[in-house]
């Protein structure tokens, strides 16, 4: 078993209530399998042990830390970021499959984006992933879709592909022009808030 370094989960409340906690439940199975750890807590558990305030009303951001077991939470106001341009910014080596709670790599990429609001991240293979916070979704005639291979395998785009909404499929830098719309989605930003900017390539 290996030590477990911090972990982030962010939970969408609405009026106190959160969202998609199945699949929030999963990803931790899943970053503490990572490390030869089965979780000996559950998610729901926790959080209606530790509940949001009831003075927060309309949508909150639940911040959770954990490692191997829950450390900190904390509940705050959501305020959408404004994103207005996005500028692509290659990083082969990046690594980011689990929620880590350590950005700094990601941070370091963001100083890259120039006069935009965010970056979009480039794989080795030339192929688009995330931007600098979410998951995106490209639309190609009527039909959304998203990388394959994300950066991160987020909740919400978890969501949006089981209920068929999203289409995962490989999508080149160099096809980015075939497409017209390029929309940020994350456990914040269900699809009916998503950011979406026309592309510009």
């Amino acid at each position: 078993m290996s030590r477990v370094p911090l972990l982030l989960e962010s939970i969408r409340y609405v009026d106190g209530e959160p969202e998609l906690l199945p699949l929030h439940q999963e990803r931790i199975n899943r970053s503490l399998a990572a490390y030869g750890v089965t979780p000996r807590w559950r998610l729901a558990d926790y959080l209606a042990q530790h509940p949001c305030p009831a003075s927060l009303v309309g949508v909150v951001k639940c911040r959770l830390l954990y490692d191997a077991e829950p450390l900190e939470v904390g509940y705050a106001p959501y305020h959408r970021r404004t994103i207005g341009s996005l500028r692509a910014v290659a990083a082969p080596a990046l690594d980011y499959h689990l929620k880590w709670a350590d950005r700094e790599a990601l941070q370091a990429l963001l100083e890259l984006r120039g006069e935009a609001d965010d970056i979009v991240i480039v794989n080795e293979e030339g192929l688009l992933t995330d931007s600098s916070y979410t998951n995106i979704a490209l639309r190609r005639g009527n039909r959304w879709y998203t990388p394959r291979v994300p950066l991160l395998e987020g909740v919400q785009r978890a969501h949006l592909i089981a209920e068929g909404v999203l289409i995962p499929r490989d999508i080149p830098l160099a096809e980015l022009s075939t497409y017209d719309r390029i929309a940020l989605i994350n456990a914040m930003m269900p699809w009916s808030e998503r950011i979406e900017l026309e592309v510009r390539y």
